[in-house]
């Protein structure tokens, strides 16, 4: 890794490591006319050893970690018309490090029990509101290079969301429109912390709030041709957050674009030709927590063009046709732009 960005060896870095994943989830289901239920567990497992060269610093570093979780959800069907789920999942992680460059040796457990509960109505047979509560949650995890206990981990992090839409197929189905409303109250959030000195740590010195809106359209124009629409909106400010660097209360989260937004159509004629083009927007972007650097909005163009058989597809495809180059600098790092690509691909389905 090249970290200074330059053709001069002033700050690079190597490594050599080897990592071991193993994920295994099992689920039983049922479904009938007035009940739907799953329930499952799940498993994980990492091990990771690795040695990092950044200039004369070498860093030697074993990681490890085991999750479980026990999950189940169930929908209710109270009237032809009306619904209702309940849902739990409970899960708990155990994550070790052991740094033989410092001699820091760190091992923690997180568990939470995460519930959700819904409603939805069939205004229409075509048309079908819904509302739903849930709690989010985000294991904590440990600062390799502290040199103080007080931050030697962080804690878990947690949110509450609260979410209204719509989801409804209109005209035969040959429109399909989705739409909804979020909110969602962040708390022990996970930032970076400055103490003054040079040392920065990931600590829960934060709390945020987070609301937005999201909207789907798929129109079918002709048996050939369809157009698919989406736009989202999403607003984070921090509630707290504060260090001895400075106060960014009311300040926006960073690397979290104000708005998103894709239009695009697809034709395919019958006869395994395909052919479709996207406009992809994004928003304005705060890239570090005091909002002094953005990254003002851009727009895209990608497309495709191939063949789709029964087993296989082959397209020649094209992001960001026409180069646009939205690369951003703040104090510290360039942000690059991905620059156009061009290529052919092949899938097959077995």
């Amino acid at each position: 890794m090249d970290y200074d960005f330059n053709p001069g060896a002033v700050s690079h870095a190597g490594s050599d490591d080897e990592e071991d994943k193993i994920s295994q989830e099992v689920r039983l289901s049922s479904n009938t006319e007035k009940m739907n239920w799953v329930a499952g567990i799940y498993y994980d497992k990492d091990d990771s050893k690795g040695v990092t060269f950044y200039g004369p610093l070498t860093m030697d570093r074993d990681t490890g970690g085991e999750a479980y979780a026990f999950f189940g959800q169930l929908r209710y069907a109270l009237t032809p018309k009306m619904g209702v789920t309940g849902g739990l999942r409970y899960e708990t992680q155990d994550k070790d490090m052991q740094d033989y460059s410092t001699g820091n040796s760190f091992d923690d457990t997180w568990d939470d029990i995460a519930p959700k509960f819904s409603v939805d109505y069939a205004i229409t047979e075509q048309v079908m509101g819904y509302a739903t509560v849930a709690k989010g949650f985000r294991s904590g995890g440990f600062n390799a290079m502290s040199n103080d206990s007080k931050y030697d981990s962080y804690d878990s992090e947690e949110l509450w969301s609260y979410e209204i839409g719509v989801k409804s197929q209109l005209l035969e189905n040959r429109l399909i429109v989705n739409g909804a409303l979020f909110y969602m109250d962040i708390d022990d959030m996970q930032v970076t912390e400055s103490l003054g000195d040079g040392r920065n740590y990931i600590t829960n010195a934060g709390t945020a709030v987070s609301y937005g809106a999201e909207l789907e359209v798929q129109a079918k124009i002709t048996p050939q041709f369809t157009m698919t629409a989406s736009a989202g909106y999403t607003n984070v400010e921090f509630d707290e957050y504060q260090d001895a660097a400075g106060d960014y209360r009311d300040n926006k989260a960073p690397n979290v674009p104000e708005y998103t937004f894709a239009i695009g159509g697809q034709y395919r004629p019958g006869n395994g030709f395909y052919a479709g083009v996207d406009l992809v927007g994004v928003g304005k972007t705060y890239l570090e927590r005091t909002n002094t650097y953005k990254r003002d909005a851009y727009q895209l163009i990608n497309a495709k063009v191939g063949y789709e058989a029964e087993n296989w597809d082959i397209y020649l495809y094209g992001k960001n046709i026409f180069d646009e180059d939205y690369s951003k600098e703040d104090a510290d790092f360039k942000y690059y732009s991905d620059p156009r690509e061009i290529g052919v691909k092949l899938t097959r389905r077995f």
